[in-house]
């Protein structure tokens, strides 16, 4: 459980980052990037949820691979702010 807390954060960190890069960060482009958070957070808090609720003794892929999805929006996100503080600081 550990580790969908630090992946959430993480990806809740990538996420703020590209807010700072946005020229307006009210309205409608915070609206958009926090439903976005949510949409991307969502199939890991729901099978971090289900793993909790039905603790079965055998390997959940399901949630395996939801980290790994996870893990991968946050590498583009990071990414993508990066080069947009590169960009802006020109």
């Amino acid at each position: 459980m550990t580790k969908v807390v630090i992946t959430l954060l993480a990806l809740a960190a990538a996420h703020f980052e590209i807010w700072r890069t946005l020229p307006n960060r009210r309205g409608k482009r915070a609206a958009g990037m926090f439903l976005l958070f949510l949409i991307l957070a969502a199939p890991l808090a729901y099978v971090a949820y289900d793993d909790y609720r039905h603790n079965y003794p055998d390997a959940n892929i399901g949630l395996g691979l939801s980290l790994m999805f996870t893990w991968a929006v946050t590498l583009i996100l990071a990414i993508v702010s990066v080069v947009r503080r590169l960009r802006r600081s020109r």
